[in-house]
């Protein structure tokens, strides 16, 4: 068996291992920078060794585990999010709770749960990838236990979590009983030799447990508490990574297991993108705190690249998957400028960010470069993003297109609240004159997210190449 195949996941285990034992090992005083830097190294070593495998197309365990360019462009993105994450976690260290070896453990678990989920074809490994990720975020949500609002958010989380994967697994049950198999393979093979009413029912309950993990409406509820009460840089991966693996799984499961059937479900998902895009923006039009405007248009995301899903076509798979590669960088730089924000404020209110263009400029234009690709204003990466999910769509026509003209009139709606971000920054008038001095972390972590906005938006054709490695 090619154990090299499974090098990233490996690396990641043994660093959450080294992180757990460390923790108990190394003075209190110590454990910042150590427990931090040995995360940092074995992200960076992981990511190494994920880009060794593109252009891999092999196995493991009889194809349970499969390592394609799919898989490895996930991995790549998740472990990018993930390390982006670490820097934010180390510099707001300080206003974290209990120990903190627990928090730089369980965004590894997470992160592993990502990788293994993204890299499954068979219905038990994705639930047990589905599962790692979510217990980790259960905990990570609700990190301040002494805070009740955090405590709320993380058990409403949990409840409707776990409702949520008992749909999917009745889905799953119903599915494996009808056709004898949990290998989407297998599955596509006895779907294409017919279907039944009970598999569809099984086929609608598993796109409604992933529709939770995407955070589509309306099995969003948990978003804006979750995102509001977690500890910020938890915000920040949970809003990419999470979305992002739930996304990866899905397109896998339905071009994969289903696509035989795409006739009857993908009405089903551009139903369900229309109502997400829509709820999500009307939602976010009314939001005063930055981190519920960015839940609520992280809903709205999630329906922009169902449009990808809806076309179940190879074309929409990679437009997904480049659309989350710059809605990655994006979300991950606006996190970064609100962690500055709210480390020296203690405020996320969207109206205490009035002249931050005069207190910190560079928090300022990057914020403002971070919510103008989020809104897909050209040239930024978001734009191409856009474009590319609504081209897919449009090769396919029909009814397709009445989805792109929901979507693009979404996209002119989220402008607004957007732009009224920028608007307070830069036009209104600070109440207090006190500099916003941000972490050098920090300021690595934005450089960094605006450095993958360029990449993506610049040099379009390139990534778009290595994404389309990344097609079914």
């Amino acid at each position: 068996m090619n154990w090299w195949l499974l090098t990233p996941e490996i690396i990641i285990t043994v660093t959450a291992l080294l992180v757990l034992v460390l923790d108990f090992m190394l003075p209190e005083s110590n454990r910042r920078e150590g427990l931090g830097t040995v995360g940092v190294l074995g992200l960076v070593v992981a990511l190494l060794a994920s880009f060794r495998l593109l252009g891999v197309e092999d196995n493991l365990f009889n194809g349970v585990f499969v390592v394609d360019r799919l898989a490895v462009a996930f991995k790549i993105i998740f472990i990018s999010g993930a390390l982006l994450v670490y820097l934010l976690i180390i510099s707001s260290l300080e206003r974290l709770p209990g120990r903190r070896g627990e928090f730089f453990w369980l965004v590894l678990t997470a992160l592993l749960g990502m990788m293994v989920t993204a890299a499954s074809r068979e219905l038990v490994t994705i639930y047990v990838g589905i599962e790692l990720i979510s217990l980790s975020f259960y905990a990570l949500v609700g990190y301040r236990r002494d805070d009740k609002n955090a405590t709320e958010a993380a058990l409403k989380y949990f409840i409707l979590g776990s409702f949520a994967i008992g749909l999917w697994l009745y889905g799953a049950a119903l599915v494996y009983g009808l056709t004898g198999q949990t290998d989407l393979i297998e599955i596509a093979k006895m779907v294409d030799s017919g279907s039944s009413p009970l598999l569809l029912i099984g086929l609608f309950l598993l796109i409604v447990g992933f529709g939770f993990k995407m955070g589509l409406a309306p099995f969003h509820m948990w978003v804006p508490d979750a995102y509001q009460e977690a500890p910020t840089p938890v915000t920040a991966f949970l809003a990419v990574g999470s979305k992002a693996a739930a996304f990866a799984v899905f397109v896998r499961v339905m071009l994969t297991g289903f696509h035989s059937l795409a006739a009857t479900w993908a009405p089903w998902i551009g139903f369900a993108a229309a109502v997400t895009m829509t709820w999500g923006n009307a939602a976010a039009l009314r939001q005063t705190n930055i981190k519920r405007m960015l839940a609520y248009s992280g809903v709205a995301h999630a329906g922009y690249a169902l449009v990808g899903v809806a076309s179940a076509s190879a074309v929409g798979s990679q437009a997904v998957t480049f659309y989350l590669f710059a809605y990655l960088f994006a979300t991950l730089g606006a996190f970064a400028v609100v962690v500055a924000f709210s480390n020296l404020t203690g405020s996320d209110l969207i109206s205490d960010y009035a002249g931050l263009h005069w207190r910190n400029p560079f928090l300022a234009l990057g914020l403002t470069l971070c919510l103008l690709s989020l809104a897909g204003i050209p040239p930024l990466a978001g734009f191409f993003g856009k474009f590319y999910l609504f081209w897919g769509a449009i090769q396919q026509g029909g009814w397709l297109l009445v989805l792109v003209i929901i979507a693009a009139i979404n996209s002119a709606i989220s402008l607004y609240y957007y732009v009224n971000v920028i608007r307070v920054m830069y036009f209104i008038q600070p109440s207090v004159e006190q500099p916003v001095t941000s972490p050098l972390l920090v300021n690595i972590t934005l450089v960094v997210a605006l450095a993958g906005i360029a990449l993506a938006a610049f040099y379009f054709q390139p990534v778009l190449a290595g994404i389309e490695l990344a097609g079914l």
